[in-house]
């Protein structure tokens, strides 16, 4: 009975419309309703990850990456934990820097700004055909513009100023699609219709090969990460799946 549900669910899922006219952003990703998006590594059950959210004013948003382990997201293989941060706006979601710590989270590592140039002030958009884009972009707001799968394509610059005084810049090449996902979920057993970005970071050293299933509703249910270094070898990769959410009260 449980598989013949299963099934059904799925069906029903299928059979729905999948317009991107009809998107919201915080419908996917609420980052207004939720403090936590707890995970677990589906190779190593017994590492785990959280994502934590703040917003500021509505608008500013930061993501506190935390984990357990050394193999597993975010940084596969680093002792180092990860804040993300960021805007909602007309834009879309989009992401402006972050922050490195140790994984005891009592070092500040490094900050990082994301720019459209190497040096001088830091900008936050690009320009491409004639239209502006956030540097990094997460979810633009005009998905609902266009027809699924839908990539947006530019290169970007990661400026990091490390905790030593030193610096590092790098140029990368960012390429995001966006398409429409269907996906199990074993914590609440049900199907969930997923905006599903797959995230390219390219650049001379190496490249990172992300995907992030987005349910609606609930946000991130599962991520999976590889790295590759300059010659397309593979160095780390991790997925983890959604296992608990905690709800703002």
């Amino acid at each position: 009975m449980k598989k013949l549900i299963k099934i059904i669910s799925l069906l029903l899922l299928l059979t729905l419309p999948l317009k991107a006219h009809s998107f919201d952003i915080l419908s996917w990703f609420p980052l207004d309703k939720v403090d936590c998006w707890c995970f677990t590594n589906e190779e190593k059950r017994a590492c785990h990850t959280w994502i934590c959210v703040q917003v500021f004013d509505g608008q500013y948003w930061e993501l506190a990456f935390g984990k357990d382990c050394v193999d597993t997201y975010w940084g596969v293989g680093l002792e180092q934990n990860f804040v993300w941060k960021g805007y909602v706006d007309d834009m879309g979601m989009w992401a402006t820097g972050d922050w490195r710590f140790s994984l005891d989270w009592l070092d500040f590592l490094a900050v990082a700004e994301y720019c459209s140039t190497k040096e001088g002030p830091c900008e936050k958009t690009v320009q491409i055909d004639q239209k502006i884009f956030p540097v990094y972009v997460v979810i633009p707001d005009d998905l609902r513009d266009h027809g699924f799968p839908y990539t947006i394509s530019y290169p970007q610059w990661i400026r990091m100023y490390n905790n030593d005084g030193s610096e590092w810049k790098a140029k990368y090449y960012w390429t995001v699609t966006y398409d429409w996902d269907v996906l199990w979920l074993d914590w609440d057993q049900k199907y969930h219709r997923c905006l599903k970005i797959h995230f390219i970071e390219l650049a001379d050293f190496g490249f990172i090969d992300e995907t992030w299933w987005l349910a609606e509703g609930l946000g991130p249910i599962r991520i999976c990460s590889t790295a590759y270094g300059s010659n397309w070898e593979e160095q780390a990769s991790a997925c983890i799946t959604l296992h608990e959410i905690l709800w703002t009260e």
